[in-house]
């Protein structure tokens, strides 16, 4: 749906659980001009800060009412994702150890499952921590920010929760419209 990013309220209400607003989430909303002028900083553009700063700039900050358990601990931050990433190298060395391990036994005619099954173990250990640090929480799942035009005052919006859906849309009734989602595929 699209709603004027002006006008736009949100239910006092969590769009995961529907339980009262205890707490307020703050969700940063990039336009898709901005998104594409990010992505082509680091290929080669003259002023690299420049473009990064006019890229910052863009950033919508859009404040969501939600219930404390679906709040501002529930939602995917910077620390998450830098603690994932410190997990992940942290298990990088002892992957590379036991990968030798298995290439050593593999070479050398030794059994191959005592290193193969810590190496598996320690796998899994990585794929689990980057999950964790970017696996979208329920809230971003349930309320997902799609694209924001200042210009046109324009915030589209793809809410996942029916019952959430008819409260927002009531609240907003007179600044929403509805865009079908085959229009946006064929653009």
């Amino acid at each position: 749906m699209k709603v004027k990013l002006s006008k736009v309220v949100f239910p006092e209400i969590c769009p995961v659980c529907l339980a009262e607003a205890e707490d307020l989430v703050s969700m940063q909303v990039w336009s898709s001009e901005d998104k594409q002028l990010a992505s082509t900083t680091f290929s080669g553009s003259a002023d690299k800060t420049e473009s990064l700063l006019h890229a910052k700039k863009g950033a919508t900050v859009i404040w969501v009412p939600t219930c404390m358990r679906h709040g501002s601990k529930a939602v995917r931050t910077t620390g998450k994702i830098i603690k994932a990433w410190i997990a992940f190298l942290i298990l990088w060395y002892p992957g590379i150890y036991f990968l030798l391990g298995v290439l050593s036994a593999y070479y050398n005619d030794r059994p191959i499952l005592p290193p193969l099954f810590p190496l598996l173990v320690i796998f899994l250990l990585m794929v689990i921590s980057l999950l964790y640090g970017y696996y979208p929480r329920t809230l971003e799942r349930k309320l997902k920010f799609v694209d924001v035009d200042r210009l046109d005052d324009a915030l589209f919006i793809k809410i996942r929760s029916p019952e959430y859906y008819e409260i927002f849309f009531e609240l907003n009734e007179l600044y929403v419209e509805i865009i079908d989602p085959l229009e946006e595929t064929e653009d």
